[in-house]
């Protein structure tokens, strides 16, 4: 039964008793009303407050010293606690490198005969800690237990050291995960996955791992994650042969994959589980490969980033190569709703205002400055999907793309980056306050309702010039003037004890004064971490002889 239910009968049995009865702390009642419940629902309260660990994160670490931290606190609440904490073997099944060596014999020693979880790890304070165990001295004394094993993961993986352990056949194993780093990636043989018998497999994350690949190397997965494994002999053909073994695939990562033996794409692999897919830094052959040979119907979560390599051809690359990625583009910004346009120095990018969850996009281009870009992302936008951008430092290149930008009418919210240059911000200035070619009465972004400014980058003066071009310089014809509102985030506080912190530029007041009262200006806005929207103050330094934000 749910929890929920078996507390609600536990309230019915104890209908007959008055309030003051229950929770009174009188002589007759001296124990908390959660003392009442029955042993096996108080388990499970204690199971349901216990955080859950996703093993395949990098935070699994810091959860797991948590998780076990909340075990022995509420271990010595009462004896009453303590019994049922160790009489109730799930509670104790992860052992863990950065746990004391006492807490592992004493999890081993509860769990009784239940599988484990296994994990060595370190945590980034760990890395120059010389008491560090390492992968042997952790895993040698627990290997009786190997049998026993459910998960094993290994990061860092030392494969002059650790080898016995990825290669040794465990019967329980359902997640692996063996991750090098470049302190220790050195060349070695490839070794064989639990001596070839990976059926029970179902979580694989692999990164510079050398590993034999084979047809039927991987089958029925759920979750996989390849990074940089390519050098080992990985071909297209093994990991399509996988992905059609595993139809209840949920989770695809793949990272610094460079594709070889690329087949034709024949017939597709329906993966309907598949929920979320990540490419990053992929070769395009692959991605290409991978994109059109699968298909995806319940992907609500994707993430998809290319290097330099996408310069030869970029309009080829957004409206044929990729394809079968604007369907499901698409069905993710009608459950997202709001997207953002990134232009940096750095490239393109594209992505969902929320992408913390299981549901959501980036799309990233690194060095790649075309203005296609833009007419993409317009064509693959819903009716009803509005769009943001963000402008930041790049010189010539952002010339060239505002080129392209100032006819849309998708574009509501405008922001500029933190450390963008002032040459740039100039620029970024000026072409919101020029109309557009295609109708010299309409400004850029017509549509534009939000203007986001970072602290310390821009003056009011050149603020004011923006708006009054804007809205006073153009006739607007034939559309509505679109209300602006201005949003400034406050960082002009004058630190006396650390003049360095002192703001790079101050607005002056009366220059507030006059945006706000420009027509078409809707409101400007003083945004501070610690106060409400909309507050604004201005304080004169005798200090300083100039006016301040406070």
């Amino acid at each position: 039964k749910k929890l929920e239910e078996r507390l609600m009968e536990v309230d019915t049995t104890q209908s007959d008793i008055t309030p003051d009865q229950v929770t009174a702390p009188d002589r007759k009642n001296p124990l908390p009303p959660i003392s009442h419940l029955p042993t096996e629902l108080l388990a499970e309260i204690i199971q349901v407050s216990l955080n859950e660990i996703d093993f395949k994160s990098s935070s699994a670490s810091y959860d797991l010293r948590l998780r076990v931290g909340r075990l022995y606190i509420m271990r010595s609440v009462a004896k009453l606690w303590q019994a049922i904490l160790e009489e109730t073997p799930s509670f104790w099944t992860i052992i863990a490198s950065e746990l004391p060596h006492h807490v592992n014999e004493t999890s081993i020693l509860l769990s009784l005969n239940l599988p484990l979880s296994v994990i060595y790890s370190f945590n980034s304070e760990a890395i120059h800690r010389t008491s560090r165990l390492s992968g042997t001295e952790f895993l040698k004394p627990i290997q009786h237990t190997r049998p026993r094993w459910k998960t094993l993961v290994m990061d860092p993986y030392d494969p002059t050291t650790m080898s016995d352990y990825l290669e040794t056949p465990s019967p329980l194993l359902q997640t692996l995960v063996a991750r090098t780093t470049d302190a220790i990636m050195i060349e070695s043989e490839p070794q064989e996955v639990l001596g070839g018998d990976t059926s029970n497999l179902r979580f694989v994350g692999l990164s510079g791992v050398s590993i034999r690949w084979r047809t039927g190397c991987f089958v029925g997965l759920k979750y996989l994650d390849l990074k940089d494994v390519t050098h080992d002999g990985l071909t297209v053909p093994n990991l399509l042969d996988t992905l059609h073994a595993s139809p209840d695939l949920q989770v695809l990562k793949l990272a610094g994959m460079i594709g070889t033996n690329i087949p034709q794409i024949s017939s597709t692999i329906t993966l309907r589980h598949l929920n979320y897919i990540e490419l990053d830094f992929c070769n395009i052959g692959l991605v290409e490969c991978i994109v059109k040979q699968i298909r995806a119907p319940s992907c609500t979560k994707l993430s998809l980033s290319i290097g330099e390599e996408a310069e030869s051809d970029f309009p080829h690359l957004l409206n044929e190569k990729i394809q079968p990625l604007h369907s499901i583009l698409r069905k993710i910004l009608k459950l997202c709703g709001e997207s953002e346009v990134i232009l940096t120095t750095r490239g393109l990018a594209w992505h969902t205002l929320d992408y913390s969850g299981m549901k959501g996009f980036s799309i990233s281009f690194y060095k790649v400055f075309d203005p296609c870009f833009i007419d993409w992302v317009e064509r693959i936008l819903p009716d009803d999907s509005s769009l943001g951008i963000e402008f930041g430092s790049g010189g010539a290149s952002i010339r060239t793309l505002l080129g392209s930008v100032p006819p849309m009418r998708r574009v509501t919210r405008a922001t500029i980056g933190e450390h963008t240059r002032a040459a740039d911000v100039a620029v970024i200035l000026r072409f919101l306050g020029q109309p557009i070619t295609s109708n010299a009465s309409l400004p850029s972004l017509p549509c534009l309702q939000e203007f986001r400014v970072p602290p310390g980058i821009c003056n009011t003066s050149d603020l004011l010039e923006m708006v009054q071009s804007r809205f006073d310089a153009l006739s607007w014809e034939p559309m509505e003037r679109t209300p602006l509102t201005i949003i400034v985030q406050s960082g002009g506080i004058a630190f006396e004890r650390n003049p360095s912190r002192s703001p790079r530029r101050i607005f002056v007041f009366d220059t507030v004064v006059k945006i706000r009262d420009t027509s078409g200006v809707k409101r400007f806005q003083l945004v501070d971490w610690k106060e409400p929207e909309g507050m604004l103050a201005v304080v004169y330094s005798e200090i300083r002889s100039n006016p301040g934000w406070l």
